[in-house]
């Protein structure tokens, strides 16, 4: 088997000039990460990312067991964060879940959830790269998947009975993709309200309108009543 190490600004820089290196391509090959991205404050402190990528044999491609290997990439992970936690697996060959618990789980998630949105990405990248192919990935630490998301339900309540009363569109605060479409899922079949997103990158929010006051947009791929023109 070939191997290469290369470090880069983020993750994905890494993985692709280890895969320029070795000439291979991601389909046939895995990859672990050494060391995850760190930016600087106040110039000082900041690390790259570095990973391990390795050209496998064909007859090494096989799919593995995900829920366990996941669990590895998680602990993986969080253990060069430093962090105390423990891991508990599951799913089917496309779709796994992994719950975080212990002492570190809060640090885990970080604000508003980017730090465990971060390494739910950074998993399913690992997996995808070993199988060839995407695998659908589900990590929560401590329940807070399900804390925020009861949360921005009733944020959009809250919201959709202020746009009655003042009849004016009401901007909610900035929120990930993710909880952007938590919150047109849980309007999307009030008929007093309908919702939009505005702005760009990490300054994207929901707007919740008047039904009379702005027609209805679905996006592309959405459920019937989400009115979001990217989510």
């Amino acid at each position: 088997m070939r191997v290469a190490e290369a470090t880069g600004r983020t993750v994905e820089e890494a993985i692709d000039r280890a895969l320029e290196q070795l000439g291979a391509s991601r389909e046939e090959s895995t990859v672990e990460i050494l060391q995850v991205p760190r930016p600087a404050l106040l110039g000082f402190g900041g690390r790259d990312a570095r990973v391990r990528v390795t050209v496998l044999r064909p007859a090494d491609v096989a799919a593995p067991a995900l829920p366990s290997v996941a669990a590895e990439v998680v602990r993986e992970i969080v253990a060069r964060m430093g962090l105390d936690v423990s891991t508990t697996a599951g799913g089917d060959a496309d779709r796994v879940e992994v719950v975080l618990t212990g002492r570190d789980v809060s640090a885990v998630i970080g604000r508003h959830g980017q730090t465990l949105d971060a390494i739910e990405f950074l998993v399913a990248l690992v997996l995808g790269n070993r199988l060839g192919r995407r695998v659908a990935v589900a990590l929560d630490a401590g329940g807070y998947r399900g804390k925020r998301e009861h949360a921005l339900h009733e944020l959009a309540r809250k919201a959709a009975n202020r746009v009655v009363r003042e009849r004016r569109p009401v901007f909610l605060d900035p929120m990930t993709p993710r909880e952007r479409r938590v919150v047109h899922l849980a309007l999307r079949d009030d008929p007093r309200v309908t919702t939009s997103s505005v702005g760009e990158g990490d300054d994207r929010r929901v707007v919740v309108h008047p039904a009379e006051g702005r027609p209805g947009v679905r996006p592309e791929g959405a459920p019937e009543g989400v009115d979001d023109e990217e989510e």
